[in-house]
């Protein structure tokens, strides 16, 4: 890959990134339904860290039917992936990293003095670290 194009992709992390983070810290809770324990990418008017980089338009209802994890929804709606490949980055281990943190936080955790901010930001960090990314948090 040549420098530009380098520099380019390396931006679109950091926009990816920045942009999750934002919503992330904005939002301050967990995009799930806590009786189930089930992460959705929309729900009751709050988005996951994934759900937050599709936009309205491209969204559908049927994407939270199922437990649709990066690759599977990339596979199901592949409008949703060429828009990533636009705007973000296309990387399904990098969105895979990112939606496992919003993820795997349990409400439970908050009994034991851990909310979701404190789990889930030390998790972005470290992303960001091992991509050589600004941590913007």
């Amino acid at each position: 890959m040549y420098p530009k194009e380098a520099r380019k992709l390396k931006a679109k992390y950091q926009v990816t990134l920045d942009t999750v983070l934002t919503h992330i810290l904005k939002q301050d809770a967990q995009c799930a339904d806590s009786e189930e324990q089930q992460c959705y990418y929309r729900y009751h008017g709050m988005k996951c860290a994934i759900g937050a980089l599709i936009p309205d338009a491209l969204y559908d209802p049927r994407m939270d039917e199922s437990t649709l994890g990066v690759v599977e929804l990339f596979k199901a709606y592949p409008e949703v992936k060429e828009y990533f490949e636009i705007a973000y980055v296309a990387d399904e281990d990098f969105l895979f990293a990112i939606q496992r943190a919003h993820d795997k936080y349990e409400p439970r955790m908050e009994d034991a003095g851990t909310d979701f901010i404190d789990f889930v930001v030390p998790r972005l960090r470290e992303l960001a670290e091992d991509n050589e990314l600004v941590f913007n948090g």
